[in-house]
C-alpha cells in the first residue's frame, strides 16, 4: 500500500506492507458428473452447473466466474463455498459446493429447503493453487 505524503512542500512517497495477510487460494474444478434429476433437461441443468469453474478463496469470502460473491464455512475436513443467486421472481436461492479437501473431489446442489425438488447437482474434481 503507497501512500503520497507532503512534507515541508516536498511531496514523498511512504509504502507499507502488510504481513500475515492470507494468500487467495484458487480452485480450478472440472465437472465429472451431473444429474439432470430436477431439472427438464440435461442442457437445463448444465446452465446452473457449468463443466469447469474457477473459485477464489479469500478467508470467509469467495469469488466464482459463474456464481459471483459468497461466502465460505468449514465443516471438518471439508470447505462449503455458499452463493446466494437472484431468481428471475425476486426470490434467491443458495448454491452449496462442498470441497472435500483431503482429496480435492467436490459436489454442488441447491441447499435444501431452497423451494424446488432435491437437486443431485453435479460433481467432479478440483485442482489447487494458493
Amino acid at each position: 500500500m503507497t501512500w503520497n505524503i507532503g512534507i515541508g512542500g516536498v511531496l514523498c512517497a511512504a509504502t507499507l506492507s502488510v504481513a500475515g495477510a492470507a494468500a487467495a487460494q484458487t480452485l480450478d474444478c472440472q465437472q465429472t458428473r451431473i444429474s439432470k434429476g430436477g431439472f427438464t433437461t440435461l442442457s437445463a441443468a448444465q446452465s446452473f452447473f457449468p463443466e469447469s469453474q474457477r473459485y477464489v478463496i479469500n478467508g470467509d469470502r469467495v469469488r466464482s466466474e459463474f456464481y459471483g460473491n459468497g461466502y465460505v464455512s468449514t465443516k471438518g475436513d471439508r470447505t462449503i463455498l455458499t452463493f446466494p443467486i437472484a431468481l428471475q421472481d425476486g426470490t434467491s436461492i443458495d448454491i452449496n459446493m462442498t470441497w472435500i479437501r483431503k482429496n480435492n473431489r467436490y459436489s454442488i446442489r441447491f441447499a435444501s429447503g431452497a423451494g424446488y425438488e432435491q437437486v443431485k447437482g453435479a460433481a467432479g474434481q478440483c485442482a489447487v493453487r494458493g
